[in-house]
């Protein structure tokens, strides 16, 4: 694959992720307009990544039959008619729906684009290119959620925008063509890659619940907290801001110095922020420091992760484990908002804050024993 190519599947695949970070916290608000408990968002914000968490079963099977291009082309597609449907209706069962399939057709596009950036980026590069192209996913998401709140949207006057780009996103790799088939070795199973790679695995999956997972859950517990309904998503903008500010740097230190030393520390740091977590909710500035911190240090995690998929797992067949890290960092997701929102219903003051202490915790001392265990 030609460097255009891979900048253009890229670029795409930046374009698409903002209508889903602007559509998301601004159906969460309009679900708790409606009075739905924080359990049914927190439901209904797991929904995709369990369809991502599904597809990613079968999502190397199916670039490696009808190739790459082809599927992402095709996710494109189906997640601008699905973000298109999220905005119009004000249905839960819609909205649930909606977020399945935008869920399925991420997952083909999520995989095919780092098994490009992963397989054909210069190896001495590896980490600055992933951390530039991170930061550009971490931009857009950030734009997503930001716009609104600047502007002072709702659900219903942000759509059209939300339209907009979830159309932009099909243009880049309009007319693009002769993308191979995955090339390498044959898919392999889920749990074979996972087994694999267990300590990257388990980075994943926590750089999934501090990111993505609370994105949706840290504006609700903003709401709980007495945040204004137009400055409440502001967490999920601080979430993805935080992120955006971290993957470059990360990138360009994971060159440099040992990623295992990299991560052990972003771990730490997630144990302090959950026992800050909890006088945050009488000081919003501090909310947006932490909801900062959980964006930088969650997909921190999982570019680390996917640096050093690039660099260790070739001879494994790159999609086939970065679908297995995907799944890992997708788990993460899923339960990030289930537990979240049964903790904040819970105990609304200091429950997330002892559930993310006791999962980062535990993820830190699961890596030193794995990575001890495997030398």
């Amino acid at each position: 694959m030609n460097g255009s190519a891979l900048w253009r599947v890229a670029l795409a695949t930046i374009i698409a992720i903002i209508p889903m970070g602007m559509t998301g916290p601004l159906i969460a608000v309009e679900m708790d307009r409606q009075g739905l408990d924080a359990s049914a968002i927190g439901v209904y914000a797991a929904l995709p990544f369990a369809a991502v968490l599904a597809m990613t079963w079968v999502v190397p099977r199916i670039l490696h039959r009808i190739g790459t291009l082809r599927g992402f082309q095709l996710a494109i597609a189906v997640s601008a008619l699905a973000t298109v449907w999220a905005t119009i209706t004000r249905d839960y069962s819609a909205w649930c729906l909606a977020a399945v399939i935008n869920g399925a057709a991420g997952a083909l596009l999520w995989v095919a684009a780092e098994a490009v950036i992963a397989a054909h980026a210069p190896p001495e590069r590896l980490g600055r290119i992933t951390g530039l192209y991170q930061t550009a996913l971490a931009a857009a998401l950030a734009v997503g959620p930001l716009i609104p709140v600047v502007m002072g949207w709702t659900l219903g006057t942000a759509a059209p925008i939300a339209w907009a780009c979830a159309v932009a996103a099909v243009v880049p790799v309009l007319g693009l063509s002769g993308v191979a088939r995955e090339a390498g070795a044959p898919p392999r199973s889920l749990l074979r890659m996972v087994a694999v790679v267990p300590a990257l695995a388990v980075l994943a999956a926590t750089g999934g619940v501090f990111e993505a997972g609370l994105s949706t859950l840290g504006t609700v517990q903003a709401l709980d907290a007495g945040a204004a309904e137009t400055t409440a998503p502001a967490v999920a903008a601080a979430i993805a801001l935080g992120s955006f500010a971290v993957q470059y740097p990360l990138g360009w230190a994971a060159d440099r110095l040992p990623a295992r030393q990299l991560a052990r520390g972003s771990l730490v740091a997630l144990i302090l922020s959950a026992l800050a977590l909890p006088a945050a909710l009488d000081w919003f500035a501090l909310m947006l420091a932490l909801a900062a911190l959980w964006g930088a240090v969650g997909g921190g995690l999982y570019t680390l992760t996917m640096i050093r998929v690039g660099r260790e797992t070739r001879d494994l067949g790159i999609a086939s484990v970065a679908a297995a890290v995907i799944a890992c960092y997708t788990t993460g997701s899923v339960v990030g908002p289930l537990i979240a929102g049964w903790a904040i219903d819970l105990a609304p003051r200091h429950g997330l804050a002892l559930v993310l202490g006791t999962l980062a915790t535990l993820a830190l001392a699961t890596v030193l024993w794995l990575e001890r265990r495997v030398g």
